[in-house]
């Protein structure tokens, strides 16, 4: 197979031209960015990148086969119609695909020096191919996805959390950090491979989050019985578990119930990242102490009322979103303090200094 060198815009030109051969490899000494591009449908050939490859806002982008060698990262951004992943992603950097809404199919192999991120990644239902990331991999909020069937190398953490319809990991796996799965509330049993991690690759404690499972106390005695030395199951009997949120609507729907309240649904005109992050905020909270205590709850949820009148402030709403953003995935009582601070968003004094 032979090389040939060509400028960022020159290899652009000859993808949306169809114009690869399959018997060259295309180098490129830069990054690439093929952004808002409708003509793009489909990626294959064999492609080689210095820096970093963005593909962003293709609206009829469908599959990605190619064999892509990149220097830095990949990212695919707001292209809702990505269906598979067939092809060979090898990158220094990091993978971000998140919110891929109709990836279907991952049977392809990527190979990641830094992390993958693809959560919220709607119709994806099983990932077959071959993954191997050096630091995490993170499918939060794959709301379909069932099992991890492919050969999965992450020596990182494995987030999972609220893959609602996870019930598998019939996979090959190697994972040198800690394991989320906690809102995975249709897995019902451990893979034998978990309990025989033991500590994480670094020598430290291995966590193992299960709160919100599906899984029953005696299938979690019985795992902590049989696991090997330096891993801990989180999973706390006292904790009253709530249905995972799916959308803004039902997230709204709980909290108004729960405070008893007559405020309307607000009209909230969010993009797709700051929805999830409302979103995740919303979840968190149920987890919080002050929810879990049945006497402070409805204080809680009139609380959690209020403040939701500053996403529909213009003036007000993108400080509000800005602390929401801030929210680490499993800090309850973080959740608790960004809620404190989206209180003083309503003090008078917080409008009249925008």
């Amino acid at each position: 197979m032979q090389s040939q060198q060509v400028s960022a815009n020159q290899l652009k030109a000859l993808i949306l031209g169809d114009g690869l051969g399959e018997d060259v490899i295309y180098e490129v000494d830069d990054s690439v960015f093929i952004c808002g591009c409708p003509d793009l449908k489909t990626l294959s050939g064999n492609i080689s990148i210095a820096g970093s490859f963005v593909i962003r806002s293709c609206p009829n982008f469908q599959e990605l086969s190619a064999n892509l060698l990149l220097g830095d990262s990949l990212h695919i951004q707001d292209c809702p119609h990505l269906k598979s992943l067939t092809g060979s992603i090898c990158a220094d950097g990091s993978f971000d695909c998140h919110e891929a809404k109709g990836l279907e199919d991952v049977s392809g192999s990527i190979y990641v020096g830094a992390r993958i991120g693809m959560t919220h990644c709607n119709h994806l239902e099983d990932i077959s191919g071959t993954v191997n990331v050096k630091n995490k991999l993170n499918l939060k909020r794959c709301k379909i996805l069932k099992n991890l069937s492919g050969k999965i190398t992450v020596h990182g953490d494995l987030k999972l959390k609220s893959c609602y319809n996870l019930t598998n990991l019939s996979g090959t796996f190697f994972v040198g950090g800690s394991i989320s799965l906690e809102n995975c509330n249709r897995l019902n049993c451990l893979p034998d491979w978990i309990t025989s991690l033991g500590c994480k690759a670094t020598g430290e404690k291995r966590t193992i989050g299960l709160e919100g499972s599906g899984l029953s106390t005696a299938s979690v005695d019985q795992a902590r019985s049989v696991a090997a030395a330096g891993m801990e199951f989180y999973f706390p009997r006292e904790l009253e578990a709530v249905n995972p949120f799916q959308e803004i609507g039902l997230a709204f729907d709980f909290w108004r119930e729960t405070a008893s309240s007559a405020m309307e649904i607000p009209d909230l005109d969010l993009d797709v990242e700051n929805e999830y992050h409302l979103l995740d905020f919303l979840e968190l909270l149920t987890y919080s102490a002050d929810y879990q205590d049945k006497s402070s709850r409805p204080a809680l949820a009139r609380r959690v009322m209020e403040v939701m009148t500053v996403f529909t402030d213009d003036q007000l709403q993108e400080k509000a979103l800005e602390y929401v953003s801030e929210c680490e995935e499993d800090d309850h009582d973080g959740a608790i303090q960004v809620l404190r601070k989206l209180e003083t968003l309503l003090l008078p004094s917080a409008t009249s200094m925008q």
